[in-house]
């Protein structure tokens, strides 16, 4: 029997995180596109500001990987986020205040 149907908690938990994430980002103005699994893309814009945006988040205490062209289109750079079980609440909240705040400190907000 595979983990998911033996603990069928750890898929509703990454389930309700991510999306609780991805509303805690919305609310605050930083897009998530139609995004809607535990991978979240986080649009910066241009190449530069997605590679400002990774270094800021690190800085602030989490990782976000830039996703940049030619992988994604020019003008929608971003950083992807992967929410996993291993993730508490509140790490998911520190994940999401960090990037409000790298966010803001890169001007994409």
């Amino acid at each position: 029997m595979r983990i998911m149907q033996r603990e069928p908690q750890r898929v509703d938990f990454i389930q309700r995180e991510s999306a609780r994430f991805r509303g805690l980002l919305n609310d605050a103005g930083i897009s998530t596109v139609d995004s809607e699994t535990a991978v979240v893309p986080v649009i910066a814009g241009s190449d530069e500001s997605a590679y400002d945006l990774a270094t800021t988040y690190r800085k602030n205490g989490a990782i976000g990987l830039p996703v940049v062209t030619p992988a994604v289109p020019n003008d929608l750079a971003r950083l992807r986020i992967a929410i996993i079980a291993a993730h508490t609440a509140s790490d998911i909240t520190f994940a999401a205040e960090a990037l409000i705040d790298s966010a803001r400190e890169c001007r994409i907000i």
